[in-house]
């Protein structure tokens, strides 16, 4: 069983944050995140990460990349 949903990968970017991870996942890959939850409050320096890749924070664990 699959923790995983279809359109979800796994990333490991070892001593990083989760959104720090999830981004420079995306970035190598081609990607562009449709939105992020996270379970513990997003610091700064990942807000500013999220901002400058065009995300949006929708509540101190989520945020979205409009299209």
């Amino acid at each position: 069983m699959s923790l995983l949903g279809s359109s979800e990968v796994a990333a490991r970017l070892p001593g990083a944050d989760a959104e720090i991870t999830a981004l420079s996942h995306a970035s190598a890959n081609g990607l562009t995140p449709s939105s992020m939850a996270v379970t513990r409050i997003i610091c700064p320096q990942c807000t500013l990460a999220i901002e400058q890749s065009g995300g949006i924070l929708t509540s101190p664990k989520t945020a979205i990349w409009p299209r």
